[in-house]
């Protein structure tokens, strides 16, 4: 898989030659078709599964809350400040429910959207300077990784701050290489959108991908390389379109939000005394498997990768600048997600832009090469994978059904059409390639949608069963120790959160129909209450109990800590007897 000889300064003029011609009719057709294939990849049935707790339904719940109340300064979660996040994200969920209405599909699209903008962007700016080939594989090979995938198909901040991201260190790149200060503003510009949606995590991850670049190519002329940025102008784009906000949002809240943003969640998430701490190595296996299969590449791009930084004091052209840059920005930004502490899958995703431009480039060479053993064994490795996923289907299938046997089928399907593929693309590199593009953007249609309703009748629907039931009774509903914002959507008025034993007391005091959601695993706090729990149903893990004064007059059974092997009624029951009556 390795290529041999020395970077092709040749080929790379031919390159730039293509790449500095204007945008063309060629150029809108590839656009136009990226547009449509993101569409298709992300669009389809982004609402079909309900929200899941704790994911993406505290970013669905805080914008409803936002537009029902009119309060758009900071976002709210059981209409109380949550102080954790700026508000630029949520409020283009506001707007995408101003235009679909409020459902999860609305509170998913603004991610959604960002991910086929993210497309469609690597296209127009890396075009800039590579050739037509080279962008469109950097494009498709970002629309065909599972993770970004993943990500925009949730309602979370990491796509849109990926896109940010993206426009401007690849604009501040195109700048570095071709000196045109449109793009230099148009960086700044995404640069402060990008402090806007995270904070000052995009402001320190853009200038050590910059500086890390400058330092790595020419050491000597650091403090000149950073000053030809024009680093005022940057900071008059953040006055402008940043700092406002934080300042709005500071004297809002009296200075609550800028402690607990500021202080708590960014200083606190670098040294690690927030929550999902993991190791170092942590991102390893997951950009291994969310990029794949185009992490496989890295096993045959070791020689391809070396050429860039034995090289990287007299790199030639803008391609050779352009690809070095992101190869600063995946590997710094990997160490950089890598050294915080605080971990999570989600956002590791601003370095896949990178990772594809520069694997784009490779594949390009590779097709030059007319290599088709690399595409071959990519094949292969999807073949298996395909193979593999009635495993995945069964894990998470709750009983025989038509999304089961959906996902059996399909996989069975893939199998036999990747097997034909790859026998019929020996010796030819263009099909090969395209097989494992077609594969991969086949499989992640079909099955990214089915495994997150799989995945949502599997660990959400019990939780949403035993919501509707309290509503449907006309119950007061709160939740014990874990706060469900997925309840709080369909109550759509605030559900106690219920922390201690003087919360639950006082709530019990009050009148009316009093229950509380607790799950299986913290059924011991049921101790907090002083009256006699009375079991209502449960669903899965998840039990309601009645706890108001008249919870004897209601159809309730008394608790005595057994589980449901002693016949204490499902919610299904209950529903089933109701409907009997």
């Amino acid at each position: 898989m390795a290529l041999a000889g020395t970077i092709p300064d040749g080929m790379a003029m031919t390159d730039n030659v293509k790449a500095n011609k204007r945008f063309d009719k060629k150029d809108a057709q590839l656009l136009l078709l990226l547009a449509v294939i993101a569409s298709l990849l992300f669009l389809p049935f982004l609402g079909a599964a309900g929200m899941f707790d704790p994911t993406d339904s505290f970013f669905i719940e805080s914008a409803r809350e936002m537009l029902q109340t009119n309060q758009l300064t900071v976002p709210l979660l059981n209409y109380e400040p949550w102080l954790d996040k700026p508000a630029l994200a949520f409020w283009f969920i506001v707007q995408s429910y101003k235009t679909f209405g409020i459902n999860e599909f609305a509170g998913r699209f603004p991610s959604a959207l960002s991910g086929i903008l993210l497309v469609l962007c690597t296209f127009l700016l890396s075009r800039q300077i590579l050739s037509r080939r080279q962008a469109f594989l950097s494009a498709m090979t970002l629309a065909a990784s599972p993770l970004f995938l993943i990500v925009g198909h949730v309602a979370l901040i990491d796509e849109p701050l990926a896109l940010f991201l993206t426009i401007s260190l690849l604009s501040l790149a195109i700048f570095i290489a071709k000196q045109q200060p449109e793009f230099l503003w148009l960086g700044y510009f995404a640069l402060a959108l990008a402090a806007l949606c995270k904070g000052p995590l995009a402001l320190v991850l853009i200038g050590l991908i910059t500086v890390g670049y400058f330092l790595l190519t020419n050491p000597r002329k650091i403090v000149s390389s950073i000053l030809s940025m024009n680093p005022l102008l940057a900071i008059a784009f953040l006055l402008v379109l940043t700092v406002p906000y934080y300042v709005w949002a500071h004297i809002a809240t009296h200075g609550e939000f800028t402690n607990a943003f500021f202080l708590r969640q960014n200083l606190g998430r670098m040294v690690g005394v927030v929550n999902h701490v993991n190791p170092f190595w942590w991102y390893i296996p997951v950009v291994i498997g969310g990029f794949f299969p185009w992490s496989l590449c890295a096993l045959g791009s070791g020689s391809f990768l070396l050429k860039y930084f034995k090289r990287r004091s007299h790199l030639a052209t803008p391609r050779q600048h352009l690809v070095f840059f992101c190869i600063c920005w995946a590997l710094l930004g990997f160490l950089f997600f890598s050294a915080i502490p605080t971990k999570l899958q989600t956002y590791i995703v601003p370095i896949f832009p990178a990772l594809a431009i520069v694997a784009g480039v490779y594949l390009d060479e590779l097709l030059r090469l007319k290599k088709t053993k690399p595409f071959l064994l990519a094949a292969v490795a999807l073949l298996l994978l395909c193979a593999a996923t009635p495993l995945l289907v069964h894990f998470l299938s709750v009983g025989p059904g038509f999304m089961t046997i959906f996902g059996y089928s399909a996989s069975g399907v893939l199998v036999v059409a990747l097997i034909a593929l790859i026998q019929t693309s020996t010796n030819k590199p263009c099909l090969a390639l395209s097989t494992v593009y077609g594969a991969t953007m086949l499989g992640c249609g079909i099955f990214l949608p089915l495994l997150f309703g799989l995945h949502h009748d599997k660990y959400q629907a019990n939780l949403d069963s035993v919501v509707r039931y309290s509503l449907k009774n006309n119950a007061h509903l709160a939740a014990v120790q874990f706060e469900f914002p997925s309840a709080i959507f369909r109550y759509k008025e605030k559900v106690p959160l219920l922390k201690n034993q003087e919360d639950l007391q006082a709530y019990s005091d009050e009148p009316g129909k009093r229950w509380i959601l607790i799950p299986e695993e913290v059924l011991s706090l049921l101790c907090w209450t002083n009256r006699s729990p009375r079991v209502v149903g449960y669903s899965g893990k998840y039990w309601i109990f009645a706890i108001g004064k008249d919870a004897l007059k209601e159809d309730t059974i008394e608790w005595n800590g057994l589980l449901p092997q002693y016949h204490y009624p499902t919610i299904a029951e209950l529903q089933n007897s109701a409907r009997r009556r």
